[in-house]
């Protein structure tokens, strides 16, 4: 089967876990993070667990973009009108924000898709040392520093702020 047909079953699988995943960050939030809303958290939670999740369904799923996409905003939805302690007359604009919430998801999905394929281009023949062996060393310093510079970027991204909290 080519790599951009889907069955029905992948496209269900997505879909399903989405929705498990968009449901689960509304339902996990004031008992993880004690606020109703998951992205009033003090941290990243709504964004790490919707971007890790969506990065897991795209390894699992590799490529049910669509699927994953409206899994997570159905299932984010669904607990705005399901779970207790939120009101309806804010319906119009939780469908709204959770639909762009639902974007880090996508961009989960495409991480976790990309690093399936690379893993499979790499590690698949079981030939990594000669791959390792035939990077130029200037390549290893530029992987280096890349790799330095992400790990810096998602320290400034975690790092709790002091906005808001009068500056302590």
């Amino acid at each position: 089967m080519r790599d951009d047909v889907r069955s029905g079953s992948t496209f269900g699988r997505a879909f399903g876990a989405a929705l498990l995943l968009g449901f689960g960050v509304w339902a996990a939030a004031p008992l993880l993070v004690g606020r109703r809303e998951p992205w009033d958290a003090t941290g990243p939670f709504y964004s790490l667990v919707m971007v890790l999740g969506g990065m897991l369904i795209g390894w699992w799923q590799d490529g049910g973009y669509v699927a994953g996409y409206f899994g997570a905003w159905a299932g984010q939805v669904l607990a705005l009108v399901l779970l207790p302690a939120h009101d309806e007359s804010w319906l119009s604009l939780g469908l709204v924000t959770t639909g762009a919430g639902s974007l880090l998801t996508l961009a989960g999905l495409a991480l976790g898709t990309g690093a399936r394929r690379v893993y499979r281009k790499w590690w698949g023949g079981g030939a990594i040392i000669q791959r390792w062996r035939s990077i130029a060393p200037e390549r290893w310093f530029l992987l280096g520093f890349g790799s330095l510079l992400v790990l810096f970027l998602l320290f400034l991204l975690i790092q709790p702020s002091s906005v808001g909290r009068g500056g302590r």
